[in-house]
């Protein structure tokens, strides 16, 4: 690999916004999103609950009751499910 980074194992998301912060320090981090929809819109695919609740920095419980109030169509996958 020339030029690359591995970044091997499960790791906290912050070992990847340090990365990126390395390797590209000029790259603007886009703000929050304003709500879940703006979040799925911008996505363009579903989206695990999870991922909902990392990135609008909340529980999973929380990142639910917003989906849900934004209409967003849930489907269920093993113990949870993704969102559009």
């Amino acid at each position: 690999m020339i030029g690359g980074v591995a970044i091997p194992g499960f790791n906290p998301v912050e070992v990847y916004e340090t990365v990126i912060a390395h390797r590209a320090p000029d790259l603007a981090r886009r703000p929050r999103p304003e709500s879940v929809r703006a979040l799925l819109d911008w996505a363009g695919e579903p989206l695990a609950t999870a991922e909902v609740a990392l990135v609008m920095q909340t529980g999973a419980d929380d990142a639910r009751e917003q989906l849900l109030r934004a209409g967003a169509t849930e489907r269920p996958a093993g113990a949870d499910a993704y969102w559009s």
